[in-house]
């Protein structure tokens, strides 16, 4: 590799690096619903509100279309996308077969601190405030994701991970549902903790069932 390579090399990773983090601000933007389905999204105004140039707002907002967060219109620019009951059932099936196995790999495998921190986080998903309750949800899939020794299925939930943390937040709008996944979270921990794998899976899909249903039941309603 020659110097103008070099050069070329190192230029492309500043600016795929810049470009994840635009990716990133967006994806959350999108998760939390401070884009709303159907807004539309120019390079001109994520180039202005960011302070960065076009060219990692345009790979950005292409990523995102990858990940179907986005989409193109003909008039120009992007529009964020819609959610609906088949998206919700497609993208959940997945995920329940993924988590699953993460909860069946994590049973009797997890070190007492490791264990302790799980509780912990169980402990905290419990708490009155809904969004806090929803925070601690997310975590501990997050947790569970970051311990499994499946490189294989992070990958694959990892493309995945902006729809389900978005459709997370719609099925909290169900009453009692936070509560309720509080409890559920609480079934696989017993399991992993017992070293029971096929009760943790099981637990697992299970609990991802119940968000799938009550996250239609919102959409639905709207």
């Amino acid at each position: 590799m020659n110097k103008n390579e070099i050069g070329d090399f190192a230029l492309n990773f500043r600016r795929q690096s810049v470009s994840d983090g635009v990716a990133d601000r967006i994806r959350e933007l999108i998760v939390s619903g401070s884009l709303e389905p159907g807004q539309r999204i120019t390079e001109a105004d994520i180039s202005a509100s960011f302070g960065v140039s076009r060219t990692p707002v345009r790979e950005a907002l292409r990523l995102l279309a990858g990940e179907g967060l986005v989409e193109p219109r003909t008039s120009g620019g992007f529009a964020v996308t819609s959610v609906r009951s088949s998206d919700v059932e497609g993208i959940y099936s997945v995920r329940s077969a993924l988590e699953g196995l993460i909860a069946k790999d994590a049973a009797g495998r997890l070190n007492p601190e490791e264990l302790a921190a799980l509780e912990q986080i169980i402990t905290n998903s419990f708490d009155s405030d809904v969004e806090k309750a929803v925070e601690s949800n997310r975590a501990f899939h997050d947790f569970l994701e970051n311990l499994s020794a499946n490189s294989w299925v992070r990958t694959a939930l990892k493309q995945i991970n902006g729809h389900i943390n978005r459709i997370r937040i719609i099925a909290s709008h169900v009453e009692g549902r936070p509560a309720e996944a509080a409890a559920e979270h609480k079934l696989i921990f017993e399991a992993i903790l017992k070293g029971d794998g096929k009760a943790a899976e099981a637990r697992m899909r299970e609990h991802i069932d119940k968000s799938t249903k009550s996250a239609i039941e919102v959409i639905k309603g709207l």
